[in-house]
């Protein structure tokens, strides 16, 4: 018999993130994740605007350059972010307070550090930026 599987079975491996809030955000750009959400949460005189953990960012172009295919430190078999798929990146399990769960090998706090999870509205632009390619 064919023992092929189809793609979508295929990448049925690995972690899953869980609970992602519905989002209804289109068109989210790294810009857009920055400006809304990043600048006050993450950066802007917080941690990651002076390099906390390795991670600088300062706008959207530094934020997508930073992140998008490089591989984490914390949880070494994901990128901080994959484009066009969120249970491949780790910064959505740091959101999410997923990063120590089973499989996903991560360390550390939730993001952002010292606080308590993200408004789904404010999830969502990272949920929506990194399913739609981290452009």
């Amino acid at each position: 018999g064919d023992m092929a599987m189809p793609a979508g079975d295929m990448a049925a491996t690995g972690p899953k993130v869980t609970g992602l809030p519905s989002c209804t955000d289109r068109g989210v750009t790294a810009d857009t994740v920055f400006s809304a959400v990043a600048k006050t949460s993450c950066a802007n005189g917080r941690c990651h605007s002076t390099g906390a953990a390795g991670l600088t960012f300062t706008d959207g172009a530094t934020l997508k350059s930073s992140m998008v295919g490089k591989k984490s430190t914390q949880a070494t078999m994901l990128d901080l972010v994959k484009a066009s798929s969120v249970d491949g990146s780790y910064l959505i399990y740091k959101l999410m307070n997923q990063h120590t769960a089973p499989g996903v090998g991560g360390r550390g706090e939730l993001m952002p550090k010292g606080g308590t999870k993200l408004p789904d509205a404010d999830l969502c632009k990272f949920i929506v930026w990194v399913q739609e390619g981290a452009k």
